[in-house]
């Protein structure tokens, strides 16, 4: 019986989850990984392997580790056995070369196949197939001491990038990323029946979570990189799979007439709100389609409807502020700052803090539209401002989006010979489009929502981040040779 005062022990972490499983289910599939199955049984025995074998490097607990093994499972059981030594992770891949560079100077140890050139990490272990086939060979099986984590240390370095592409490394406790796989599971709803397919690798920080949350559930991860992911989903029947909102729109551009949506399949996205037309034809794709407003720093904030209508989640906190830092009147436009369980502690390497009276203040502008419910009308730094009016792009785009002549679209300003600012809209127009059509479509649109015109940019294709979000800068870039274009008054 715990005595009053003492200290609860640590929440169960996801390698406690793997060996309840693995005594319960040995035989359940935990996961597919590129055309082999691995047990539960054998997922714990292997985790035990490699974490006994890495506390033979004399790494001390709490140590930074960066793992860039290119296969799944190998880089999943790598994770999972620095988290059992107590150490904090982070994942990179061997071919980001240059890009890795952030977080490999700040690790105390790199676990990869081959040197990273230009990067000056402290000490690298070489991951040879000789060493992973010693290891596997190993006759020792037994279940070793973890070493428990307190909420409060490291646990994950995440990496994300604006769309200015620029690197951040982002420390999140283990505290937060608890927060995360509780708020994940009530969202979407893993159980020992899920199947969720894994589509990036554990670079991308969503996979971590999801990855891990379905594991805890004692459901089934698929990694299947060779197929499209139509081919994946109509091959392993997935109940779960998480796609950012522009390649989810990339997926339905090219589904095929004869495919038949798995009879239970659940698409998760989010980062942006997703178009009404793209979540309505998606319903040719799957049952059911969960997008949330959420950010790499703080987990996920809310849940989008059709419409673009954000409701809070719960234990989410959010307001809306004006340029003075004081909540706005409802209905006003102003940046959003919320706070989260799963808000991240800061960014590696930089003394400026994302933080303001416990509040982390976001990068996007929204609006109340009902009690806990928003809006999200544009980032902060992308609102324009021509001829005094303020206009949010995406209000915008949204509209382009859904005229049938259109592709992509992309808004930002640019500077005339006259030193003021010209709206301008970036198109890719649909397979044999007439362009007069789209500029009319643009017409009607700048006139019923922004500047009484705009400047028109045909391109091949809009500049974006692999994330799918707008480089804008890059645009401009774009846009500042093609000032002659036409006006659509």
């Amino acid at each position: 019986m715990q005595s009053h005062g003492s200290l609860p022990p640590p929440a169960p972490a996801t390698a406690d989850f793997l060996e309840y499983h693995a005594a319960t289910s040995p035989r359940g599939v935990a996961l597919f990984n590129n055309g082999r199955y691995f047990t539960y049984g054998e997922f714990y025995r292997d985790l035990n392997l490699f974490t006994r074998e890495l506390g033979k490097l004399g790494l001390a607990p709490r140590s930074n580790v960066a793992v860039g093994c290119a296969d799944f499972y190998l880089h999943w059981l790598l994770v999972l056995a620095c988290e059992s030594l107590g150490f904090t992770t982070g994942s990179f891949l061997a071919h980001e070369g240059s890009d890795a560079a952030a977080l490999l100077n700040h690790v105390d140890l790199v676990l990869c196949e081959a040197e990273i050139p230009g990067c000056k990490y402290k000490r690298w272990h070489r991951v040879t197939q000789e060493w992973v086939n010693a290891v596997f060979s190993e006759k020792n099986h037994e279940s070793i001491h973890r070493t428990p984590m307190n909420r409060n240390e490291t646990l994950r370095i995440r990496r994300s990038s604006g769309s200015t592409g620029d690197k951040k490394l982002m420390i999140v406790s283990r505290g937060a990323e608890e927060a995360r796989f509780q708020d994940y599971h009530f969202i979407r709803g893993f159980s020992k029946s899920s199947r969720l397919l894994a589509t990036t690798t554990f670079t991308v920080g969503l996979i971590y979570t999801h990855a891990n949350g379905c594991l805890r559930a004692g459901g089934t991860i698929i990694y299947d990189p060779q197929p499209s992911v139509i081919e994946a989903i109509e091959k392993h029947q997935p109940s779960h799979v998480w796609l950012l909102p522009h390649r989810l729109m990339q997926v339905l551009e090219s589904l095929p007439e004869h495919y038949v949506k798995p009879p239970n399949l659940t698409v998760m996205t989010g980062s942006a709100p997703l178009p009404k037309e793209l979540a309505q034809q998606s319903a040719r794709l799957a049952t059911s389609i969960v997008n949330c407003y959420s950010l790499n720093e703080c987990g996920i904030i809310a849940i989008l409807n059709d419409e673009g209508i954000c409701t809070v989640c719960p234990g989410v906190e959010v307001e809306i502020i004006d340029e003075d830092g004081m909540p706005a009147a409802f209905g006003a436009i102003g940046r959003i700052r919320t706070r989260t369980n799963g808000m991240f502690d800061g960014y590696l390497g930089q003394a400026a803090s994302p933080f303001r009276d416990g509040w982390y203040h976001t990068d996007d502008y929204g609006t109340f539209v009902g009690h806990r419910q928003m809006k999200i009308v544009g980032r902060v730094d992308e609102m324009l401002n021509i001829g005094g009016i303020k206009i949010a792009p995406a209000t915008i785009e949204d509209g382009l989006l859904k005229s049938a002549v259109i592709k992509d679209a992309a808004v930002t300003s640019a500077t005339n010979a006259k030193g003021t600012d010209d709206l301008w809209v970036a198109i890719v127009l649909d397979d044999f489009a007439n362009l007069e059509t789209a500029k009319a479509d643009i017409g009607k649109l700048v006139r019923e929502r922004a500047w009484g015109f705009a400047s028109i940019a045909v391109l091949e294709e809009i500049p974006r981040t692999k994330e799918g979000k707008i480089q804008r800068h890059k645009l401009k870039a774009i846009i500042s040779q093609s000032q002659n274009r036409p006006k659509v008054q």
